[in-house]
C-alpha cells in the first residue's frame, strides 16, 4: 500500500512538472512564448487605448457649428454652373444639410449618378453613388444632395465633393469645406 502511495506521489510530481509552464518541453509544445507575447501585446494595446482616451477627452477641442463654403470645384465643363447653394451656411452636427447646384449643359449627355465623396484631412472616409439616371439636351439641369451630418463627426478639416456624373466621366462638381 506505502509503494501504491509513492509511486502515486512521484507520478503526480512528474506530472505537475511536465505540465508547469517552467518545463521547456511543455512551453515548446503549447507554444507559450507565443501567447505571452500575444497577451503582452494586448496589453500594452489596452493600456495605449486607455491612455489615448484619457488623453483624448482631457484635450479634445470643444466642437463648434463651422462656416461652410462651397465651390463649383470643376469649371468649364460640359454642365456650367451657375448657382451653387449650401443650407444651412453653418456645419451642425445632429442636423441635416443641403448641397444644390444648377446650370446649364452645353452639350447633349447622359447624367448616370452623382458621386459624393468626404474627405477628413485629406483622406477619403466615406463614398457613396446615388443613381440619377437621365438624358439632358442642351439646357438648364440642377442636381443636389441632402444628408445629415452625425452627432459623432469627427474633429477636423472636412472636404466633401458632389460630382454629377456620366460613367465614369465628370461633367460637374460642387465641393463644401468645413472645420469641425
Amino acid at each position: 500500500m506505502i509503494k501504491i502511495r509513492v509511486f502515486t506521489l512521484i507520478l503526480c510530481t512528474c506530472i505537475v512538472f511536465v505540465m508547469s509552464s517552467d518545463n521547456p518541453v511543455t512551453r515548446k509544445l503549447l507554444q507559450l512564448e507565443e501567447v505571452e507575447q500575444v497577451v503582452e501585446k494586448q496589453l500594452n494595446l489596452d493600456k495605449f487605448l486607455a491612455a489615448a482616451s484619457e488623453e483624448y477627452i482631457l484635450q479634445a477641442p470643444v466642437l463648434k457649428d463651422s462656416p461652410i463654403t462651397i465651390v463649383d470645384c470643376l469649371p468649364g465643363s460640359v454642365l456650367r454652373l451657375t448657382n451653387i447653394k449650401v443650407t444651412p451656411t453653418e456645419i451642425q452636427k445632429g442636423k441635416p444639410i443641403s448641397m444644390k447646384a444648377a446650370g446649364v449643359f452645353t452639350a447633349a449627355s447622359d447624367v448616370t449618378n452623382l458621386h459624393i465623396s468626404a474627405v477628413l484631412n485629406g483622406q477619403e472616409l466615406f463614398k457613396n453613388d446615388v443613381a440619377k439616371a437621365s438624358h439632358q439636351n442642351p439646357g438648364p439641369y440642377s442636381f443636389s444632395y441632402d444628408n445629415n451630418v452625425p452627432t459623432f463627426t469627427p474633429a477636423g478639416h472636412w472636404e466633401t465633393y458632389v460630382w454629377c456624373m456620366n460613367g465614369d466621366v465628370k461633367l460637374a462638381c460642387i465641393k463644401a469645406t468645413f472645420d469641425t
